[in-house]
């Protein structure tokens, strides 16, 4: 839930761009070995910028001499992966990737997006060549801004250049693949399948004749299916095919959607 709060106040203050940006959120591309997934990526006429966001309490330092995260909350002190090397990382990717698909040549920025509002941030270590800022949500806008200026001096690309580079991500993007019993370490004899009946709470409902009918109460149903398909839908988000309905109802993958925007 934190997490998700973090997020929403991130969009929140992308919800205030102008027109002119395509903004997409958990896109995933297939490196040259390795797919790489970037928390939100924003194409502007004169640059991409990448934002890994961090929805972390407490006080975080950024040691940007050893490379490391270190939070400390309630007197613990815990370190984390660092962000800077993530987004830094994600630049790289990205640069490869555009090459590989002979796209044009963007500028890319980095920066680490802290989404807490309660968070102090303190940095320490001397601040290397072109390291991300390190901001709140809050100042994202003022960023971006500071950004466009930079940038000022390049070419811009048109409304049709932008909308096909935002197709061609979009095409290419590829949700990750979860196995929901493996994740969680479930086993698949423990899963009750079956249709379940209004009449007596039992799963005791069988297709006959074009309906289906309780063996233990005899009530009678057209749709009793329906709640079934999406109880599995809600936790597996199916993608079924009517032939594997019933005989093999577990074995699905999730394939989250890409959330984007166009401003």
């Amino acid at each position: 839930m934190a997490g998700y709060k973090g997020e929403k106040s991130l969009d929140y203050y992308l919800s205030f761009l102008g027109e002119g940006y395509y903004i997409f959120n958990d896109i995933r591309l297939k490196g040259e070995t390795y797919y790489f997934q970037i928390d939100v990526l924003i194409i502007t006429p004169r640059f991409m910028l990448i934002i890994e966001s961090k929805n972390i309490s407490g006080t975080l330092t950024f040691d940007q001499k050893h490379n490391q995260l270190i939070r400390e909350v309630n007197g613990k002190v815990e370190g984390f992966q660092d962000p800077i090397s993530q987004v830094k990382h994600q630049e790289y990717q990205l640069k490869n990737w555009l090459n590989s698909k002979k796209l044009p040549d963007f500028a890319i920025e980095t920066c680490v997006v802290i989404t807490n509002s309660n968070t102090i941030i303190k940095i320490i270590g001397e601040e290397r060549r072109n390291t991300p800022s390190i901001i709140k949500s809050s100042n994202i806008l003022f960023e971006i801004e500071r950004l466009n200026e930079i940038h000022n001096h390049r070419k811009k690309q048109n409304k049709k250049q932008m909308s096909q580079l935002s197709d061609f991500i979009l095409n290419l993007h590829t949700p990750p693949v979860l196995n929901i019993l493996n994740e969680f370490n479930i086993n698949v004899n423990d899963i009750l399948s079956g249709v379940f009946c209004e009449g007596c709470k039992t799963l005791s409902m069988k297709r006959a004749g074009g309906k289906w009918k309780c063996k233990s109460c005899a009530k009678t149903s057209k749709t009793a299916h329906t709640q079934t398909i999406n109880d599995y839908y809600l936790l597996y988000v199916l993608t079924l095919q009517t032939s594997n309905l019933e005989t093999s109802p577990i074995s699905h993958q999730v394939r989250p959607p890409t959330n984007f925007y166009h401003h």
